[in-house]
């Protein structure tokens, strides 16, 4: 892709002179073949610019806080080991006593008032 989107502050296009010297591996260039096509793919699938209601908004930022820090300390614990991938489905079961359920109906009802609009 000509164009992307950054994960990180960058303004510009893509240039694939500039990849050619950046990306020496052959590993590096693969994975950025990949990764443009997979960040090509969530503008197609990804959510619009939906917004909270200011009461939507307080109950989401509390649900989300809760299973990001567990997230993201159980994904340290798989990734290095300390919890076997085999105890994958009790971090699931704790995430959904998060109520993550009740984080995707929020995220939805923004959906659909984006999409009456």
């Amino acid at each position: 892709a000509k164009h992307f989107i950054a994960n990180y502050p960058f303004v510009g296009e893509d240039d694939d002179r500039y990849n050619e010297q950046y990306y020496q591996l052959q590993q590096q260039k693969d994975a950025a073949v990949l990764f443009s096509k997979y960040s090509e793919n969530t503008l197609k699938v990804g959510l619009p610019p939906t917004s909270l209601t200011t009461e939507e908004s307080t109950e989401y930022s509390k649900i989300m806080s809760d299973i990001g820090t567990y997230r993201d300390e159980m994904f340290v614990k798989f990734v290095i080991g300390v919890e076997p991938i085999e105890n994958f489905d009790k971090f699931v079961d704790q995430i959904n006593k998060f109520n993550v359920k009740r984080a995707i109906e929020i995220q939805q009802a923004a959906l659909d008032r984006y999409n009456a609009r």
